[in-house]
Parts: C-alpha cells; sequence; structure tokens
C-alpha cells in the first residue's frame, strides 16, 4: 500500500520541481546569451544564484524519491502525510523562485526584505520533510549553509563591481513609478545615493558567513526603531522650515500613507552627538499617546537624516492662531489647553523634559467631534544645540519668547521651565497675538528676567488668566505641574454656567421634536449658537431651522458647520439677513460636502462675495442633496457668476431654485455663462436676477432664451404677483 502511495504523488513532485529547474534554466541562459549583460538580467541571475542552495535540495529529494520508490519508510510516519507536506513545500518554492522573474528589478528590490526569512524557512521545511521520508541522502551536506555562502561569492562580487549601474536602474524605475516632477535633478540624485546606500549595506550583510549574520542582527544599534529607506519616500509640498529642520507633507510609498517627513540638519554631528540623535528617537517611537505626536519611523543614510512623522492637516497651533482661517470658541481654547497639557503630562510622567514647548510644536488637526491637539518635537532639543550655530552661541535650549527666566542663567532644563513656556502657549492661546512681537532678544531677556510679563487683556476669563500667571511665576517652585494644571481645567469645566437667553431657553424647551424651529429677529449672536447647536439641533433632533436677521457671523456658521457633518435630520437652514462672510461659507461649504439630508439654504442679505462663490461651487460638485440656495443681496459679481453657472452645467444635477436678485455687481457679462447653464442643466426650475445690475438688451436676451424652457421659471424683473 505504501508504494502504491509514493507512486500516486510522484508525477505532482516531478512536475513541480521540473517548473522550478525550468525558470533556472531560463535565467542562465538569458545571462549567458546577453553579450552585454543587462541590469535586470544581472540582478535576476544573482538572486537565482542566491537560492542555488534550495534548488540543488529540491533536486536531490525529487531524485531520491524517483530512485527509490520502493524504499522503506519510518513505521511511526504516514507517507501519505509526508508526501503531501513535501508537495505543499514545493508549491511554496515554485511560487518563492517565481518573484524573481518579475522584470522590474524595483519590486523585487523594496520586497527583498522577508527573502531572507522565507529562504530560511522553505530549507527548514525541506529538511524536515527528507527526514520525515528517510531518504538515502547525506542530509548534514546537502543543508551546509556553508556551502550557500560559497556559491554566492563570485556573483556577489558582480553585482558589486556593478551597484552603481544597478542603483541607478532602481532609481529609473521608480522615477516612472512615482512621476517626479519637482526639483527632479536632486530628488533624482537623493534617490539614487539612497538605493546605492541600501545595496552596499545588503551586500556588506550577504558577505559574512551565516554566524556573524547573525550577530550582526542580534547587535544592530538602532533595532529599536524602524528604519525606513529614503527611496520609499515622496516629498511632496514643504510645510514648515527652522534652522533644525525641513518639514514637508509626502507619502510613504510602499504603505501608500501620507506623513509628515522632518529632514534633519544633522549631516556633520560628532558620532556621540548621532549615537544620542538614535537613542532620542528610540525613546519617541516607545511613547504613544493621544496627544503625542506619533512617529513611524527614521530615516538614517549618509548625508540624509529624517523622522516619519504623523501628518496634522491644520499644521502647528501657532499657524491656526495666526492664519486666523479657525475661529476659536472659548469652549475651543479649553479644549485646547486641556490636551496640550495632556500631552505635556504624559512626557513628564515618563521623565521626559520637552526643552523647547511653543505654539509651533503643538500639532492640530480637526474631526467632526472637534480640534485634535498632539505635542511634537520632545527630545531632540539635545540634538537642536548641537547642531545649530543660532542655539550654540545662546547657549541654551529652546526658543527666547518661550524660555523661563531661569534658563538666561544657564540652569538646567527642568519641567518647572516647560511649565513656564506652556504658559507663553496659553497666553497666545488667550490672544491669539505672537509673544514679545517687534521686541529684540536683549530686551526680552531683560523683562523676562527682571519679572515683567505679558500684558493678560481685561476680556480673558479669570481661570484662564489664573492658569497663565501660575505657569510663569518666576520661582520655578511656585508652578503648577501639568498634573495640577489639568485638575484646573478639569474643575472649571464641571462648573455649572447659567445661559443668559431665557427667552431662547424657553422657546427651545416649548418645542417638540423633529419640528420646525422659528428664532428669527432675537438679536442672537455666536454665543448663543453654542447653545443652540447642541439643543435642538442635536438634541430635538430639529428638521427646519429659522435664524433670520440675527447677528451671526463667521464663528456661528463654523459651530454649525461643526454639527451638519453627522447631521442625518435637519432638512432646511435658513440664515438670511446676518453678518456672514466668505470664511463662513467657507466653514458650511466643508461640512456640506459630505452632509446627506440638507435640502434648502438661506444665506441671502449676507456679506458674501466672489470667494464665497469659489467654496460654494466645490461644495455644489460633491453634494447631492440640496435643492435650493438662496444667495440674494449679497456682493456677488460676474466672476461668481461665471464659476456658479459652470458648476451647475456641468458638475450638479440637484439643484431646482437659486435666488441671485439684488445682487448689483451681476451685469451682462455674467449672460453667456447663464445661457449656457440654463442649456445644460437638466433640473434648475428658478433663477431669480431681479434687480441686479443687467441692461434691457440683456434682461430680453435672457427671457427669449428661457422661453425656450417651458419648465423654467426666470424672473428677471419682479412684479408683486411674483
Amino acid at each position: 500500500m505504501e508504494m502504491t502511495t509514493v507512486l500516486k504523488y510522484i508525477p505532482k513532485i516531478v512536475t513541480i520541481a521540473k517548473t522550478i529547474y525550468d525558470i533556472n534554466k531560463q535565467v542562465k541562459y538569458n545571462k549567458k546569451q546577453c553579450q552585454r549583460t543587462t541590469i535586470s538580467v544581472l540582478v535576476q541571475s544573482i538572486e537565482i544564484s542566491f537560492l542555488v542552495g534550495l534548488i540543488k535540495r529540491i533536486e536531490s529529494i525529487v531524485n531520491a524519491i524517483e530512485s527509490s520508490p520502493h524504499r522503506e519508510f519510518k513505521d511511526e510516519i504516514s507517507v501519505e502525510t509526508a508526501l503531501k507536506h513535501l508537495i505543499e513545500i514545493l508549491e511554496e518554492s515554485l511560487k518563492f523562485i517565481s518573484q524573481f522573474t518579475d522584470s522590474s528589478i524595483l519590486t523585487r528590490f523594496i520586497k527583498n526584505s522577508d527573502h531572507e526569512l522565507e529562504f530560511d524557512e522553505l530549507n527548514r521545511a525541506l529538511l524536515s520533510s527528507a527526514t520525515d521520508l528517510n531518504l538515502s541522502l547525506n542530509l548534514k551536506v546537502l543543508f551546509d549553509q556553508k556551502q550557500d555562502f560559497e556559491d554566492q561569492k563570485e556573483d556577489l562580487a558582480e553585482i558589486s563591481s556593478k551597484i552603481d549601474l544597478i542603483a541607478l536602474e532602481l532609481t529609473n524605475q521608480q522615477k516612472e513609478l512615482v512621476r517626479l516632477d519637482k526639483d527632479m535633478k536632486n530628488e533624482f540624485q537623493r534617490r539614487f545615493q539612497s538605493f546605492r546606500y541600501h545595496l552596499q549595506q545588503d551586500l556588506i550583510q550577504v558577505e559574512k558567513p551565516p554566524q556573524q549574520q547573525q550577530q550582526m542582527s542580534k547587535t544592530e544599534d538602532f533595532a529599536s526603531i524602524p528604519l525606513i529607506a529614503g527611496y520609499d519616500l515622496i516629498s511632496e509640498q514643504q510645510i514648515g522650515e527652522g534652522a533644525f529642520a525641513d518639514v514637508y507633507r509626502g507619502t510613504w510609498l510602499s504603505h501608500q500613507h501620507t506623513v509628515a517627513i522632518k529632514i534633519l540638519r544633522v549631516n556633520y554631528l560628532n558620532e556621540t552627538t548621532k549615537q544620542n540623535f538614535f537613542d532620542e528617537l528610540s525613546t519617541m517611537y516607545k511613547i504613544r499617546f493621544d496627544h503625542v505626536l506619533g512617529i513611524f519611523g527614521g530615516v538614517i543614510e549618509p548625508n540624509y537624516y529624517a523622522l516619519v512623522l504623523e501628518f496634522m492637516s491644520l499644521g502647528s497651533l501657532f499657524d491656526v492662531l495666526q492664519k486666523k482661517e479657525k475661529i476659536l470658541s472659548w469652549n475651543d481654547r479649553w479644549s485646547i489647553g486641556l490636551q496640550m497639557s495632556k500631552g505635556l503630562n504624559y512626557l513628564h510622567m515618563m521623565s521626559i523634559i520637552h526643552r523647547d514647548i511653543k505654539s509651533l510644536n503643538f500639532l492640530m488637526d480637526i474631526h467632526p467631534n472637534g480640534f485634535i491637539v498632539k505635542i511634537s518635537d520632545f527630545g531632540l532639543a539635545k540634538i537642536r544645540l548641537k547642531s545649530t550655530q543660532q542655539v550654540q552661541r545662546k547657549e541654551f535650549v529652546g526658543t527666547i519668547q518661550w524660555t523661563a527666566p531661569e534658563l538666561f542663567k544657564f540652569e538646567q532644563p527642568s519641567k518647572s521651565s516647560d511649565i513656564f513656556s506652556l504658559g507663553i502657549v496659553f497666553w497666545e492661546l488667550a490672544t491669539q497675538a505672537i509673544p514679545y512681537e517687534h521686541f529684540n532678544d536683549n530686551l526680552i531677556i531683560e523683562q523676562v528676567q527682571n519679572g515683567q510679563r505679558l500684558p493678560i487683556p481685561n476680556n480673558i476669563p479669570q481661570d484662564f488668566s489664573s492658569i497663565i500667571n501660575q505657569c510663569w511665576n518666576q520661582d520655578p517652585k511656585q508652578r503648577p505641574n501639568t498634573q495640577q494644571i489639568i485638575q484646573m481645567i478639569n474643575q472649571r469645566s464641571k462648573q455649572i454656567v447659567t445661559y443668559q437667553n431665557e427667552k431662547l431657553e424657553q422657546i427651545i424647551a416649548d418645542s417638540s421634536s423633529h419640528s420646525t424651529l422659528k428664532l428669527n429677529q432675537m438679536n442672537l449672536t455666536d454665543s448663543d449658537i453654542e447653545f443652540l447647536v447642541q439643543q435642538p439641533i442635536v438634541n430635538k433632533q430639529t428638521t427646519i431651522l429659522w435664524l433670520i436677521h440675527n447677528e451671526i457671523s463667521c464663528r456661528g456658521a463654523q459651530l454649525l458647520s461643526h454639527v451638519l457633518f453627522n447631521n442625518i435630520h435637519l432638512q432646511e437652514l435658513w440664515l438670511t439677513n446676518n453678518h456672514l462672510t466668505d470664511q463662513g461659507i467657507y466653514h458650511l461649504s466643508k461640512s456640506l460636502s459630505v452632509n446627506s439630508t440638507l435640502t434648502k439654504l438661506g444665506i441671502a442679505s449676507n456679506e458674501i462675495t466672489n470667494v464665497g462663490i469659489s467654496y460654494l461651487v466645490q461644495m455644489l460638485k460633491k453634494n447631492r442633496t440640496l435643492t435650493m440656495i438662496a444667495l440674494a443681496n449679497n456682493e456677488i459679481g460676474d466672476e461668481g457668476i461665471q464659476l456658479l453657472s459652470n458648476t451647475l452645467a456641468y458638475y450638479n444635477s440637484t439643484l431646482e431654485i437659486l435666488t441671485l436678485n439684488r445682487n448689483p455687481s451681476i451685469t451682462d457679462r455674467s449672460i453667456h455663462s447663464i445661457v449656457n447653464m440654463i442649456n445644460k442643466n437638466k433640473t434648475i426650475k428658478q433663477i431669480w436676477l431681479n434687480n441686479c445690475n443687467l441692461s434691457q438688451s440683456g434682461i430680453t436676451k435672457l427671457n427669449s432664451f428661457a422661453q425656450t424652457k417651458p419648465s423654467l421659471k426666470l424672473v428677471t424683473v419682479y412684479q408683486q404677483s411674483q
């Protein structure tokens, strides 16, 4: 029965083995036939020669089975199970070897990290299978790793002599793959050097005997942090720069993930400082916390040191405060302050002193539920101290505007000095001003050492001012620690705040769920919107909200936009006759790009210009629910109308009613684009253009064309009956 079992499996075993032999022979033939060996064939032959031991073992095992089908096997081993296992190993070996015939050496090179592990696993599996089958083979000789090493030497010498050509081929192939179109010469050269460096490192590793390879992997200095190859990163846009590093938004190619790439200027550091750098990277990588910026790994190559970091779309807190594109409520500011404190607290609990706390080192993103804040650049101040001449001259760590007074006396940085700097950041958060703007360095140092501080405006909440004053106390021992700051902020959030608009509260209390809520002409402000978005919109799931003729501005629009991201109940929002500017429209447009329930938006009689229309048209290209937009009595001109008409002509198929009346900057220059929109759009039913700056001939032309579309109501002259 056992002999029958063996004979049953031999044909399949031989077929798989023959395929493996054919791949090996074809590569050797390609190399022999080429008078001038191409890089791809050369690399392919090197890789196959690296596998020569594996192929030789497969051939020996298969020949032994073919020549001795009547051999007695070990009683305790199931012959059928052993042969099935061998077939599985041969199929895995075929799959493994086949990948080396890929015409793209770039693909094979990038995937090379797992090859050695797979090769070892297949060899171990073959040894186990040969042992189970009790074949007449000298397994100790057949599976000799030293012989594998000797088999590679000749081909390794050849690839070493052509390493520049191979690196160039890899760079050219990647150039086609990622289609680089910026700073081509420098970027190409950097990638070439990166490929060359990693090829050299691979050769150094492979040329060592197996025992030394294992020893080297165990003593690798930087094993605690993932090393990312420079060629695996593409820098797309510079988003920051400083004396110490340049920061780019980029892509981690092998993961297709957007990252921040911080390229450090540490090329000329001595070995001790470089080792400190590696130690700091390892520390940073180990830290995982919601309010500490994550690090994916580092690039450590000649003339190229970089950190690959989490990407935060809003940039730094400094950027957010100074660009003033985001309107921060006091709830936002308390939340940001709490998150900053939590991030610094985590570092302090890990006995890490940041040394360079400032608004530039708190990075921000935005989620539907609000802002996300993460502390960054911790642990790098030691390196910065030795790598920038500017800081060497000052002889202290940090940035002057945020520096604690004791550091000017050359005392050691401490948790307390971090707290002082945090107090300055809280002041920035409260005032949106730049600390010590227009002051020279000497004057800043003199004032801080004398106990003088930045002025805190009277309109800052008292408990917020108190935190600032405590943080920048002249005596380090009198400053609170991070846990105390967190406690103060949390205590403030627990305080019951009595809402002051009793009339509004009563109206909302009397309203029913899923109803229409009319809050017109109530002098509502942005502060009231903070209450509204939580009570009627979220809790009572209001379906129609009227906020006509109030005092709502950009911040109110931003608060409304936050809740519109995920709202599935509100169907109509009327904001006519408020103080909405283009920035408010920007916020609303962002949320309405993803909102799937709102059908009517009334934003007439505000302060919207062509810029606001440019935000709206981007939203209309994505939104599929809005059927009406009221834009009457704004500051929209011909440029805005042309943008809007083009979008409705080619990109939107849901809008039915558009009011543009009483926009005096709309002239006959808009007629052509409006006619084209009427001609192309299939859903528009009403367009209001009365009381604009159209000539009589222009109005006649529009009306004449509108008559060709009976389903369209075009209003160019307002009549009371309408």
